[in-house]
This record gives C-alpha cells, sequence and structure tokens, in this order.
C-alpha cells in the first residue's frame, strides 16, 4: 500500500511530477511502470516491470503526458491489491435488492484501507485538512457514506469546532 500512496502523492503534487519519470519508462514499443517491491512483500527481485500501454494505445498517451501513464499504474496497483487472493485485500460482493444497490463489504482491515483508498482516489470521496491542521494534523473525509462527513465541514472534530470558535472571538475583540 505504501507503495501506492507514494505513487498518488506524486501524481497531486506538481513540484514532484518529475519524480514520476523514475517509474514511468516510455521506448519505442510501450510504456511500462516500474514497481519497486519492498523485502517484506514476498516477490520474486527487487522490481517487476508492469505495461501501461503498446501498439496502438501509445497514441492516448502523448510525449509530454506523465500524469497519464502515472494514473494507469495508480490503477493498476489498486485493481492487483483489491484482486489479490493470497494476502486477503479484496471485498466481498453482495446486492441488495429493494434498493438495487451495490455493497462491498471489506473482509479486514486491509481490504477496508484499499478500498477507502480507491474511493479517494476515484474522487468518490475529497480529502481535506482540518481548518485547525497546524494544531491538529487531521484530515476530513468528505462524500456520501457511513463515517463520511457533510459537503460544508470544516473541522475535524468538536475540539477543533470549539478551537476555532475561540480564536473567532479573540480576533473579533480586537
Amino acid at each position: 500500500m505504501h507503495r501506492a500512496i507514494d505513487l498518488w502523492d506524486r501524481i497531486e503534487d506538481p513540484e514532484r511530477h518529475g519524480e514520476l519519470k523514475l517509474f514511468i519508462t516510455r521506448n519505442k514499443g510501450a510504456i511500462t511502470y516500474r514497481r519497486l517491491h519492498h523485502p517484506l512483500e514476498r516477490k520474486e527481485g527487487n522490481d517487476s516491470f508492469v505495461v501501461i500501454a503498446t501498439g496502438k494505445k501509445l497514441a492516448e498517451y502523448p510525449l509530454e503526458d506523465i500524469i497519464r501513464p502515472a494514473r494507469k499504474a495508480l490503477q493498476a496497483e489498486i485493481q492487483d491489491a483489491l484482486t489479490d487472493i493470497e494476502i486477503p485485500s479484496h471485498t466481498t460482493p453482495c446486492l441488495l435488492m429493494p434498493e438495487l444497490r451495490l455493497v462491498l463489504r471489506p473482509v479486514n482491515l486491509l481490504a477496508y484501507m484499499w478500498l477507502s483508498f480507491a474511493r479517494v482516489v476515484s474522487g468518490e470521496i475529497e480529502e481535506r485538512p482540518c481548518e485547525m491542521f497546524t494544531s491538529c494534523h487531521e484530515y476530513i473525509y468528505v462524500g456520501s457514506g457511513p463515517w463520511l462527513q457533510r459537503d460544508d465541514t470544516t473541522t475535524c472534530s468538536a475540539a477543533c469546532r470549539q478551537k476555532k470558535k475561540r480564536q473567532g472571538a479573540k480576533k473579533s475583540l480586537r
């Protein structure tokens, strides 16, 4: 999961886009993603290569664009994690008949983490820093569904809300 989050951080931060060139390689016949493995991953060798595009698909990725192949590599990371049955990080699908909703139940904490990460990457959940971030260092997760905050939420907890209110009161007294 560390590898996927690191890739996501590089995609999201414009100042780190140059670092993506270490992992996304373009040669005449293909675009590849160099996947570095951690020693505890139980994989052979230190790295492997995932093919992002070959042949006619290369035309979909302009030479100057490094972000689209990097997003495709991130998609491959998430897809591999959610379909891995060796280390259970997948979900069990369940269809509820009355509303015809698709519900995914993670089988363990790792599956929940991967599913939450996939929801953030896809834009279904928005990650925002708390307005009192300098003191609490917490993020707010906005979206629809259980355990997510409403769109108008600005602080992570009641304590931060009170702190913000006190700071506002101090400013108005001045």
